[in-house]
């Protein structure tokens, strides 16, 4: 079996979030208030920070393929975690093993994806955005699943629903052992091959390369706030009148949305460059945010939710083609790792700020909030990309396979 096929089915598989809709309700039942929900997605973003570099060094050095296996591995622990511990450091340990799981995953997926798709010879944004659209249909999947299950069986589905995700990601950790490895020849002799040799070149391609560092710094301009979205979505469908069991299918249906929009992402950029991508889908986020914080009325919560969901992935295969274009493969993972590194800094600060705004000013002050810093960082981000002019259309790759 290629790489790329066991990608698409573990794909499938580590998005079965049977959990997500229910996560915030359940602990609300238990004694967590929603303001400790927002601020413990920040250990989540401190673990990441901390570990980016260091896994991504290790993944270079050892491989890639083990990486991955233990990211999921260390998910699967995360969400047992608060299933046994329904308290407040419950919570705070999931996440911290949920950040330290994305560490080992983020630099390392892409990375061995990327190299997948050189030697197999298939379209890389093509082939990257079915995969995500995969992740996406899994996710579909699994919270369409909660929603019934929810409506059926109330609160006492939780826990069956959150075990059932860790289920799925321990399948993932034994499937992504069996990837092919690619171990990269040294693109620079000369420069050593050692790990602290690697991560030298990392950050000097980061800081000194025009087209990496301004998408690097792009990303921080353009944070989706996806995940503290699905932190307060629950509360704010609930207090806009939105019946407790369109929790789940609305969710289900802007996962849906956001997958038909990855599985043809590479046709964006036939009509685009990527300056002009970024910086619409970041207008029109923050619309949705607006709308969200703003209005009361159900259907217009629901169709802002809609909207946001189906637009949070929807430049990532572009984004993530542009930049290993300039990543020589010994040093991918430790490159890609920083990069995230960096924008999981600023998301760390974003949530400390939101978790601030929804203590002291209330939820949907956050999402207007939100809504502001989008429209003000996509216009930035915009002209720095301009000024940089340093963003083209990568060439047309429909009839040419990868190369």
């Amino acid at each position: 079996m290629k790489n790329s096929t066991r990608f698409y089915i573990v794909g499938f598989l580590r998005n079965l979030y049977f959990y997500l809709p229910i996560f915030t309700l359940f602990l609300l039942d238990r004694g967590v208030t929603i303001e400790v929900v927002v601020f413990s997605q920040t250990f989540y973003s401190l673990a990441q920070f901390f570990a980016e570099v260091p896994t991504g060094m290790l993944a270079d050095r050892y491989g890639q393929k083990m990486s991955i296996a233990i990211g999921y591995f260390i998910e699967a622990l995360g969400i047992l975690a608060v299933i046994v511990s329904p308290t407040t450091a419950g919570l705070y340990l999931c996440y911290a093993l949920g950040g330290l799981s994305m560490a080992f995953l983020s630099g390392s997926e892409e990375a061995l994806f990327y190299e997948s798709a050189k030697h197999e010879k298939i379209n890389y944004q093509k082939s990257y955005g079915k995969f995500l659209a995969l992740e996406t249909w899994g996710m579909v999947a699994g919270t369409m699943l909660a929603g019934l299950m929810t409506y059926v069986f109330k609160e006492s589905s939780y826990v069956w629903l959150m075990s059932a995700t860790v289920f799925a990601l321990l399948i993932c950790a034994v499937l992504s052992l069996f990837h092919r490895a690619y171990f990269a020849i040294v693109s620079d002799p000369s420069t050593g091959s050692g790990m602290f040799a690697g991560l030298k070149r990392s950050i000097t391609l980061i800081t000194k390369n025009r087209t990496v560092f301004n998408l690097t710094l792009g990303a921080i301009l353009t944070l989706s706030g996806e995940y503290y979205l699905l932190g307060v979505y629950q509360p704010v469908f609930l207090e806009s009148g939105v019946p407790i069991a369109l929790l789940g299918v609305t969710f289900s249906v802007g996962l849906a949305l956001s997958a038909l929009f990855l599985h043809r992402v590479e046709l964006i950029e036939r009509y685009l460059t990527l300056d002009k991508i970024i910086v619409l889908v970041t207008l029109l986020m923050a619309i949705g945010y607006f709308a969200l914080g703003l209005s009361y009325h159900p259907i217009i919560v629901v169709i802002a939710f809609l909207f946001l969901r189906s637009l949070f992935e929807v430049t990532s295969p572009i984004v993530s083609d542009y930049i290993n274009e300039h990543i020589p493969s010994d040093i991918r993972s430790t490159t890609l790792s920083g990069i995230s590194m960096v924008s999981r800094f600023a998301k760390v600060l974003q949530r400390v700020l939101l978790s601030v705004v929804v203590a002291y000013g209330g939820i949907r002050i956050s999402l207007i909030s939100q809504a502001g810093y989008l429209l003000i960082g996509g216009l930035v981000a915009y002209w720095l990309f301009r000024r940089c002019g340093c963003v083209h259309r990568i060439r047309p790759r429909a009839k040419e396979g990868f190369v």
